[in-house]
């Protein structure tokens, strides 16, 4: 279970989240979609724990990871290795370097979408209830955009919670997607 009862974020006098309720379910993809600044990087960074709200309860018996909008990886290793030292599975970080095309190389000469492809493997890495990912197109082409959404869509299946947020508009078919649009610091579900 993860729910959000009246929860709010406050900076300073500025209200980022106004009174959010809502429950993320189990084998739904969570598309969030607004303008910048209306709360969506704040709502998963709450859910994700890497801030804190300010007031409100969030109830979650679940296991979380979370792929921020921007993140630092180690420039001067190169990217087997690093993955290597994330899990000790090297037939699966094979397996997805093959699968997004990653060259083998150190994580300082990565293209913008070859870093983004390194963020996004780490977290299909865990097997865990929720994952929020936080603009995870940003700077792919688009055949591995279609390997992202077929992950994204083997989560669901398996009765994951995903959480993405994206300026994109992202179409995976075969899958329950609930919209929502935060607008205002508030969080409404679209029909």
């Amino acid at each position: 279970m993860l729910e959000l009862e009246h929860v709010y974020k406050k900076y300073g006098n500025k209200l980022i989240l106004n009174d959010i309720n809502y429950e993320f379910k189990p084998g739904y993809l969570y598309m969030i979609k607004g303008e910048n600044g209306s709360g969506k990087s704040t709502l998963i960074k709450i859910l994700a724990k890497a801030i804190s709200k300010t007031k409100g309860t969030i109830k979650s018996d679940v296991d979380i990871c979370y792929l921020p909008d921007k993140y630092n990886l180690p420039k001067l290793m190169k990217v087997s290795n690093y993955l290597y030292s994330y899990s000790n599975n090297k037939e699966l970080v094979n397996y997805y370097m093959k699968r997004y095309l990653i060259p083998d190389k150190l994580i300082l000469n990565l293209s913008k979408g070859n870093y983004q492809k390194i963020g996004i493997i780490m977290i299909l890495m865990n097997d865990v209830d929720v994952y929020l990912l936080d603009e995870p197109f940003d700077g792919l082409d688009i055949d591995i955009k279609e390997v992202v959404k077929e992950d994204i869509k083997n989560l669901v299946n398996n009765k994951k919670i995903v959480i993405l947020v994206s300026h994109i508009n992202v179409d995976i078919k075969d899958i329950d997607i609930k919209k929502l649009e935060m607008v205002n610091g508030n969080l409404y579900e679209k029909e």
